[in-house]
């Protein structure tokens, strides 16, 4: 049996909702897939790459009315091609609006 224990600092959690983010310096907004969220971190599905080290602005807004939006700067960790026109992207919460 193998012996696993969750190394993260925070628990995941799973979701499925649209987001929106503009890339530092871009005033040109894109829509995503917000796959999970932790308290320093998100994964997500975008239709362009973005750089690992790069900048962006995040909006969350739940399906639910009674979760406010979520507005977030982060730091792309690292962008995988999953397909033509998908690419799943880690980054680090670097503040909380």
């Amino acid at each position: 049996m193998i012996d696993y224990s969750e190394k993260r600092n925070f628990q995941r959690m799973q979701m499925d909702c649209s987001m929106h983010f503009n890339l530092a310096g871009d005033v040109q907004q894109h829509q995503a897939r917000l796959i999970n969220l932790s308290a320093s971190g998100v994964l997500f599905i975008a239709s362009i790459e973005l750089p690992a080290k790069s900048q962006a602005s995040i909006l969350l807004s739940p399906v639910q009315t009674i979760t406010p939006p979520m507005l977030a700067e982060i730091e792309v960790i690292q962008s995988i091609q999953k397909s033509e026109q998908e690419f799943q992207v880690s980054a680090r919460i670097v503040r909380i609006d």
